[in-house]
């Protein structure tokens, strides 16, 4: 029975349009993990230095995530783009099953009625 659920599900899945975006997937990815592994780590605050030298680590510190906190809100809006696109491509892939339903009921009237003609005569 759960084999049956799976492959319900996976046909369900709009194969295309995760195609279509997966390389975008994939890029953005590539550079997140370009960006973390790229990215300096921040040298500890030295207790003993000067206030001076403290508030500049500080200072650095908090830019420093100021910037993460600006390509985490960039990496969210690529995600969002790509959440509407995979959306909008589900939206279609109902249309086009609500479609083909119609057309396959209308085919089974119409081959029922097909069969009470033939029947009759």
């Amino acid at each position: 029975m759960p084999a049956s659920v799976a492959v319900t599900a996976a046909t369900k899945i709009p194969w295309r349009q995760i195609l279509v975006y997966l390389p975008d997937v994939a890029k953005a990815a590539k550079g997140i993990w370009k960006t973390f592994d790229s990215k300096p780590k921040p040298a500890p605050i030295d207790p003993h230095a000067s206030a001076s030298a403290q508030i500049k680590s500080i200072a650095e510190r908090i830019q420093a995530l100021e910037t993460h906190q600006e390509n985490e809100s960039e990496v969210v809006v690529r995600i969002a783009e790509q959440l509407e696109g995979i959306a909008l491509g589900l939206k279609e892939t109902a249309a086009q099953q609500a479609v083909t339903l119609k057309l396959a009921v209308g085919s089974s009237v119409l081959a029922v009625f097909a069969l009470v003609v033939a029947l009759a005569t």
